[in-house]
Parts: structure tokens; C-alpha cells; sequence
């Protein structure tokens, strides 16, 4: 997701020099408005699913959307749309998300967890999302459900550079993935050098 036309084309055109075109998107448009509606979404129109927001050489639009963070309906409440129209779940769940937001956006926790709801992640996916040292983050978000595509993310790193800090989140227990229970935690402390 990126709001900006222009570095949108660069992304694009950055992934058509490196041969990645199929294996990545680019979307013009802001992450409340594609966590509200993603190309997969139940309610999502079959064009919006087929733009999904894409970005286009020629630039492309965004809309500024509240992000909704209403409690989710029942899945058994949720109406699902014909096969032909939606995508296989394969074709729209992304291995690894990457959110840099503005590091001292209080929304952070929310966006996680909306993450953790969309089912944009697949189990063993990882999200990486850079944020200041003063956002506190849970060490988990969602919960796992057998029945549909909610995944529970578990924070399985902390780095800290300076006013800096990433966190890594595995989507799904750590355990069924050989990795410990407790997440790991690291603060470095580096001092800059006279090339910085």
C-alpha cells in the first residue's frame, strides 16, 4: 500500500526491472481503505475485487477511509461470495507483510490486530512493522480459528535502534513451527559513524 502515485510507478516499475510483477502488488491506496476492503472481500464488488486498487503505470487514486475496527461478524453471518468472482485464497494471502507506518501512530495495535483478522496473512506468513520504542505492542493479536481465515499473530522478535523499533509477528503458534515460546528480545544500542 502506498498513497503516493509517484512512488507507486517507481515500485512498479522497480519490480518489472527485478522480474517480479507476478509476485508482487502495488496499491494505490491507503491501508484503512484496503484492510476495509481488500481485492478478496466478502462485500468487495467484483470490479474493486478486480482492481483491488491497483496501481496502474499511469498513476492511480486513493481514497482516505476510517479505518473500521468494529467488532467482526460471526462467519456464519458473513455471506460468501460464488467462487468465479473471488480468487483462491492462495492468490490473495501474502507470505510476508512489511507495515511501516508513522512510527508513533497510536493506531498501530489496532492495525495489527485488523491484520490478524483480514486473513491477508498465511499461517507461518510474517509481519514485520517498524514503530517508536513508545507504542507498546502486545506480544499476540487475533486468535486462531479452525473455521475461517482469522490467524493469531505472535511476536517472535523485538529489535530496538535507538528512537527505532521492529517487530516481528508469526502468524499462527510458534511452537508448530520450531520455534520458541517466548519471543526473543534485543536492544542495540549503535552509535552512529562519521559516513552517516
Amino acid at each position: 500500500m502506498e498513497t503516493s502515485a509517484g512512488v507507486c510507478r517507481i515500485i512498479s516499475e522497480n519490480l518489472e526491472h527485478t522480474h517480479f510483477t507476478t509476485k508482487a502488488r502495488v496499491n494505490n491506496r491507503t491501508v484503512a481503505a484496503f484492510l476495509n476492503s481488500p481485492p478478496s472481500a466478502p462485500g468487495a464488488s467484483a470490479a474493486k475485487r478486480a482492481a483491488g486498487g491497483l496501481h496502474r503505470r499511469k498513476g492511480g487514486t486513493h481514497r482516505e477511509l476510517p479505518l473500521d475496527l468494529s467488532p467482526l461478524p460471526p462467519v456464519e453471518e458473513i455471506a460468501l461470495p460464488t467462487e468465479a468472482v473471488v480468487a483462491t485464497q492462495e492468490e490473495w494471502q501474502y507470505d510476508i507483510i512489511f507495515l511501516d507506518p508513522p512510527y508513533a501512530d497510536p493506531k498501530i495495535p489496532n492495525t495489527l490486530l485488523h491484520v490478524a483478522h483480514s486473513g491477508l496473512v498465511k499461517k507461518g506468513g510474517l509481519v514485520v512493522i517498524g514503530h517508536s520504542p513508545r507504542v507498546v505492542l502486545s506480544d499476540t493479536y487475533g486468535e486462531e480459528m479452525a473455521q475461517d481465515k482469522t490467524v493469531q499473530l505472535h511476536r517472535l522478535h523485538y529489535r530496538r535502534h535507538g528512537d527505532s523499533a521492529f517487530s516481528i509477528y508469526l502468524a499462527g503458534e510458534p511452537t508448530a513451527y520450531g520455534l520458541g515460546p517466548q519471543a526473543e528480545e534485543e536492544q542495540e544500542e549503535v552509535e552512529p559513524s562519521m559516513d552517516d
